[in-house]
């Protein structure tokens, strides 16, 4: 078994192409509400999966 590659949070990797500008800015609005406790992450999250699952 090889070794593990360490994690360079230095240069971060560029966007996926699943990935667009308005999911990463949600992603970035979650995270601030969460840090400001502004929402519950885990509920918030399970709402967010159920509506995006029942599309």
């Amino acid at each position: 078994m090889g070794e593990p590659q360490p994690l360079e949070f230095d240069n971060p990797v560029g966007m996926l192409d699943d990935e667009d500008d308005a999911t990463l800015a949600r992603i970035d609005e979650g995270m601030a509400e969460i840090e400001a406790g502004q929402a519950d992450a885990l509920d918030e999250l399970r709402r967010e999966i159920a509506v995006r699952c029942s599309r």
